[in-house]
C-alpha cells in the first residue's frame, strides 16, 4: 500500500492504494516541476497546493486503520511526499506508529520537519536525498565517502 498525498486536475485527492479510493477535495491542484542540468546540479519549482479538509484527513486517517486491520498477509506501506498544506507536520509520524500496530511495515520518503517528527515513529526504511539527510542530521554532507 502506498499513501501519498496525490490530487489529480479535478481535484480529486487519491488514498494510493492496492485498490485505490478516491476523495474529492474541490481544491486547486498544483504543478510541480524539477530541471536537472547536465553537471548534476537539480532545481524545484514547486506550487503551494491547498489542503484537505479536517474531515478529509481523518477520512485517510480511518481508511488505513481499516485496511491496516484487515490485511491477510505482511503489509508493507510507503508513505511518500510532502504533507498537504494544512496538514499537521507529524502526520506520517502517526500513520507510521497505527502502521506498526497492525504490524505493517513502513516506509518513508519526505523532506523537513515531516521528516524529522516521523523518524521518531521508526520507520523500517527512510529515503533521504542528500540535503534532506543533512537538514535532519545538522550537518554538510559534501562526499558520498
Amino acid at each position: 500500500m502506498t499513501l501519498t498525498p496525490l490530487v489529480d486536475r479535478e481535484g480529486h485527492m487519491f488514498e494510493m492504494s492496492h485498490s485505490g479510493h478516491p476523495c474529492a477535495t474541490y481544491q486547486p491542484t498544483r504543478t510541480n516541476l524539477e530541471i536537472i542540468e547536465n553537471n548534476g546540479i537539480v532545481t524545484e519549482i514547486l506550487e503551494l497546493a491547498c489542503g484537505p479538509s479536517a474531515a478529509k484527513l481523518s477520512a485517510v486517517q480511518a481508511a488505513c486503520k481499516k485496511r491496516f486491520s484487515t490485511k491477510s498477509e505482511a503489509m508493507s506501506v510507503i508513505f511518500s511526499g510532502s504533507l498537504p498544506a494544512g496538514a499537521p507536520v507529524d502526520r506520517y509520524a502517526g500513520l507510521i506508529q497505527l502502521a506498526h500496530e497492525f504490524r505493517c511495515r513502513a516506509y518513508l520518503d519526505t523532506s523537513g520537519e515531516p521528516l524529522r517528527r516521523a523518524l521518531a515513529a521508526r520507520p523500517h526504511f527512510v529515503k533521504p536525498n542528500r540535503d534532506e539527510a543533512a537538514g535532519v542530521l545538522g550537518l554538510p554532507i559534501d562526499s558520498l565517502a
